[in-house]
């Protein structure tokens, strides 16, 4: 696991801090293991197998635990981190069919950005498809496009788009995730079957440090009292922040049911 390796999250240190790894497939756990990049090759931390139970290093024992005994969430949790805690870490899973696997970094709270407002929101109901878009700067030339998930403590990697080396996908969203990014205008992200977690804030980045970001909102699919199935109910509305002056009816009223 070397630095340069493809980094699916990246995780602010905190006193009390959460990786987290979520095991996407139906096959079962044959064994996981948390591992920590270091100097001279590999560290174990902690080391999950369905029968012999957990095993956690001395070294982190008194600070590190799994979150719960989910069989699919693996999250692990450290309490009183230090400095020494900043680097690389590795979920592994082994299943029947192979290996699956989660790189996690850990940076320093002071290198953790916190991007500008969203310029654009998205709303759509839970279950479907929904599209971002990245539209590039006028003369721009492009050669990568990353696309990420932008939490409080966290930033998840959902793609990377390189002209010259093709598409990676994330660990978290291998299986739903897909980045049109063959047009010169602009970069297209389709999350499928987005449910009410999908909600947050997403950023693209080209250019060097050129960014565009967006907020999404997946809302569960209820209709008023007033409608039936299919009846003047609106599936999903894009709108330009920068264009909305404020926050009365007249200007909602094109995507504020609360308003009809």
């Amino acid at each position: 696991m070397g630095e340069g390796r493809f980094v699916d999250a990246t995780v602010k240190l905190t006193n009390n801090m959460s990786l987290e790894c979520i095991y996407p497939k139906t096959a079962g756990i044959t064994q996981m293991s948390w591992v920590k990049s270091i100097a001279t090759g590999k560290e174990t931390i902690a080391v999950s197998h369905p029968l012999y139970g957990v095993h956690i290093e001395d070294k982190y024992k008194d600070r590190v635990r799994f979150i719960n005994a989910s069989s699919r969430d693996k999250s692990l949790n450290f309490i009183k981190t230090t400095e020494a805690d900043v680097g690389l870490y590795l979920c592994s899973i082994t299943f029947s069919d192979g290996v699956w696997e989660k790189v996690v970094q850990v940076i320093q709270s002071d290198s953790f950005e916190v991007p500008v407002l969203p310029t654009n929101h998205t709303i759509t109901e839970s279950g479907g498809n929904v599209t971002l878009r990245c539209p590039y700067s006028v003369g721009s030339l492009v050669q990568q496009v990353m696309w990420e998930r932008i939490k409080a403590d966290r930033m998840d990697t959902i793609g990377l788009c390189n002209l010259s080396e093709g598409k990676t996908y994330g660990s978290d969203y291998q299986e739903r995730a897909m980045i049109d990014c063959a047009t010169q205008e602009r970069d297209i992200l389709v999350i499928q079957n987005v449910t009410a977690s999908d909600s947050g804030i997403y950023r693209c980045r080209y250019g060097g440090n050129k960014t565009h970001v967006m907020s999404l909102t997946v809302t569960s699919k209820t209709y008023p009292l007033n409608l039936q199935r299919g009846e003047n109910t609106v599936q999903s509305v894009n709108y330009d922040v920068r264009e909305i002056k404020d926050s009365t009816c007249e200007n909602m009223e094109t995507f504020c049911t609360d308003c009809l």
